[in-house]
Parts: structure tokens; C-alpha cells; sequence
């Protein structure tokens, strides 16, 4: 055999380095991010107490009136029992489900989950404990129909609507404990049973990918187009729910024909003659255009879907100086306006969501004002927007 090709031979590779994750005494950090772990940041609990029976759930916020838990979370605690000795068994069950009335299909209710884990049990003499350890996890979806659908938050509304009058969805925590009675009247009463309910909250929480742009100024990068009118949003499109959503419109047309929109409000047109003397644009009191942002709920009830829309807040607008710099013809006229929309509801928790029997989704629409509806042909612009729970962050997995 021929030993020119073969390969050359090789020694026994020395041993892998040992490896630790602090520098040596020559080595220095250059960056270090710690991974987050919001459910270890809470250091609160929640104590709750009936009769004989107290429930404490660990990882609240300090001074909680209800337990608030987030996605893939674990509901853990312990449950202490200031009389085991006639105890037979402790079972613990995590509930949730959904009501829904309406005026075409009545009351419904379907369960979310129904996930139930026996803590101990007597199969012989010995004595339940005092105290008994909780863990209960949180499921991420439920099956609806032939989908598995995420699991929807916490939510309870009263709309009062020509479709729907309420809808709530609800998930507790109830501890089950039975006993065994006493005297006479043990073999025809049977088992004691007592229960505990606790309602959480579930809220699971989201963030935008990106923030919005801290320069708020949109005029300077925007051309005259030939559509007659255009709205511009940041192109992120995700939105914490208390943020302020900015944006320019630009409406495009002959100077008789935007001269006739703008000439209800009289603030535009003082305006107009203050533009070379100041930097302040002043709020129009009667804008001829309405920018609002709202939210339609969606329920599907045995496949039928039944929806409501209710609005979440109005923008205000003021108008900026012209630009006057021969983009456009002189029979169109660029007529711009700005500012921001935001959630004007009060505590306003549950974000945009798709979930199965329910959804809700929230945009940005623009019609003509009442006072100028009469005059022009009717006009609705929509453009959809996502609510989040949380603004944006720069540290990656805040939530855990």
C-alpha cells in the first residue's frame, strides 16, 4: 500500500480548557447583562384567610388586593391548615372561563380551563400536614374549536350595546379541603367539604419591537402627493396603551375647495395670519376633519360573530406653517395638520388581542367633522393599530 496518501498521523489532542463564568485575574469584563426574571423581581405576597383554612401565593407585588399573574406563569404558595386532624384529602383547581350576553344570542359561557391537582391525600393513618406546598401552572392556550387559541386575559366590560351587553372573563384559584364528620349525623350527611376561591388576574404582557421616534416632527420629511389626502403614522404600528400616538395628515386640493373646509374654524385662519410672527401652533377649537382612535370588540358566538365599536380617544389638532416650495401646482394646495391621539379612557388594561371566541382590535379613523359633513361627500379613512400592556425596552426578556 502505497503510504503517500495517507493522511498524516496526529497525537492525542491536549484536554479542553476548564471554563468559568468570572474573569481570571488577568481578564477583565467588557459586558455583562444579567438575564430578567420579572416573576423573581416580586418579593409581595397575598395572604388570604376563611375560617380554619389560609392560602398564601407568592411573587406579588407588595400590598396586592388580588394576585396578578402573567403568560407561563406558575401559581405557586402554601396552603396552612390550623386543624388537619380530620382531613382527608386537599385539592387545589384553577378555573377560567367566559360570559358573554347579547341581545341576539342570549347568555353564553364556555369554560377556558378547568385544571385541577390533588395536594395530599389520606390512604393511611398518618395525619394531613399543617402545611402543604402550591404549584399550579398557567396553560398559554385553550382549544377552541379545531384551534388552540392563546389564553385571553382578565376582562370585565359593561357596553350596554345594541349587540352586546357585558362581557367577562374570569380565571380563580379554589382550594377544595374535605373532612370527615363527627357524631350521629356523620353516616347520613356524609363528607364535609370546604372551598376557597380566590379570583386572580391574568395579564399577559406585551411590548412594541421598537420605540417611536422621539422626533415628532413628520413636515419635514413628507412630499405633496396627488391623492387627496394622506395620513401618516409611525411606521412601528405597536403602541403601549398609555402612550401618545403622533401623526400628520395632509389633505390635498384646490385653494377654493380646502378654503370652504377650513372656514368654520375660525382659529385657523388667525392662525394663518400669525404664522410669521410666532412658533406656536395653537389647537384648532372646530377642525373640519375628526381623528379618532377606537376599539371593536369581537365575539364569536357558535361561529357567528357579533361586534361593538366604542372609541378610546380623540385626537387634538393644530395646523404648521405651509410649505411653500413649488412642489405642487398652484391649483393644489397643501393643507397639513398634526398632533397626537391617545387612550382617554381610565384604566384601560386589557391590550389588542386575538383569542379565539373573543378579539379585540384597535385603529385609528378619520372622517369629516359633523360641521362639515353637510357640504362634502362623506369620507372614512381606517388605519389598524396594536395595543401593548408595557412601552418599548431595550432589555431583552423583561417579562421573564
Amino acid at each position: 500500500m502505497d503510504t503517500s496518501i495517507l493522511p498524516p498521523s496526529y497525537s492525542l489532542a491536549a484536554p479542553s480548557p476548564s471554563y468559568s463564568p468570572d474573569p481570571a485575574e488577568d481578564e477583565q469584563r467588557l459586558i455583562y447583562q444579567r438575564a430578567s426574571n420579572h416573576a423573581s423581581s416580586l418579593t409581595g405576597i397575598y395572604v388570604r384567610k376563611e375560617d380554619k383554612v389560609t392560602v398564601i401565593l407568592e411573587n406579588q407585588k407588595e400590598g396586592t388586593q388580588q394576585p396578578e399573574y402573567g403568560r407561563r406563569s406558575v401559581i405557586s404558595g402554601t396552603v396552612l391548615l390550623h386543624d388537619p386532624k380530620t382531613i382527608t384529602e386537599v385539592k387545589v383547581q384553577l378555573k377560567g372561563s367566559v360570559e358573554i350576553l347579547t341581545l341576539s344570542q342570549g347568555f353564553v359561557q364556555k369554560d377556558l380551563c378547568d385544571d385541577s391537582y390533588v395536594l395530599w391525600a389520606k390512604d393511611s393513618e398518618a395525619e394531613c400536614p399543617s402545611s402543604l406546598s402550591l404549584s399550579c401552572a398557567i396553560p398559554s392556550t385553550y382549544q377552541y374549536g379545531q384551534d388552540h387559541c392563546p389564553l385571553p386575559p382578565s376582562y370585565d366590560v359593561q357596553l350596554f350595546s345594541e349587540n352586546i351587553q357585558y362581557v367577562k372573563v374570569a380565571y380563580f384559584l379554589s382550594v377544595f379541603i374535605t373532612k370527615t364528620r363527627k357524631g350521629p349525623t356523620a353516616l347520613l350527611l356524609g363528607k364535609n367539604q370546604q372551598r376557597l376561591h380566590i379570583l386572580i388576574k391574568y395579564r399577559p404582557r406585551s411590548r412594541p419591537p421598537r420605540p417611536v421616534p422621539y422626533d415628532r416632527s413628520f413636515l419635514s420629511t413628507i412630499k405633496v402627493f396627488i391623492y387627496p389626502m394622506q395620513v401618516f403614522l409611525p411606521s412601528v404600528g405597536v403602541y403601549e396603551m398609555t402612550e401618545a400616538i403622533p401623526y400628520h395628515l395632509q389633505l390635498i386640493g384646490s385653494s377654493a375647495t380646502l378654503s370652504r373646509l377650513c372656514s368654520l374654524d375660525k382659529s385657523i385662519s388667525t392662525f394663518i395670519a400669525a404664522i410669521h410672527t410666532t412658533a406656536y401652533f395653537p389647537i384648532l377649537d372646530n377642525p373640519p376633519v375628526a381623528l379618532r382612535l377606537s376599539r371593536q370588540l369581537v365575539l364569536y358566538i357558535n361561529g357567528k360573530p357579533v361586534a361593538v365599536n366604542f372609541h378610546l380617544g380623540e385626537a387634538k389638532m393644530c395646523s404648521p406653517p405651509p410649505i411653500q416650495d413649488g412642489r405642487h401646482p398652484e391649483d393644489n394646495v397643501a393643507f397639513n395638520l398634526e398632533g397626537e391621539v391617545k387612550v382617554d379612557i381610565e384604566n384601560l388594561t386589557v391590550p389588542s388581542l386575538e383569542s379565539g371566541i373573543i378579539a379585540i382590535r384597535d385603529f385609528i379613523s378619520l372622517e369629516l367633522s359633523k360641521s362639515t359633513q353637510v357640504l362634502f361627500q362623506p369620507l372614512k379613512h381606517i388605519q389598524v393599530v396594536k395595543l401593548v400592556t408595557d412601552p418599548w425596552s431595550d432589555t431583552p426578556n423583561p417579562f421573564g
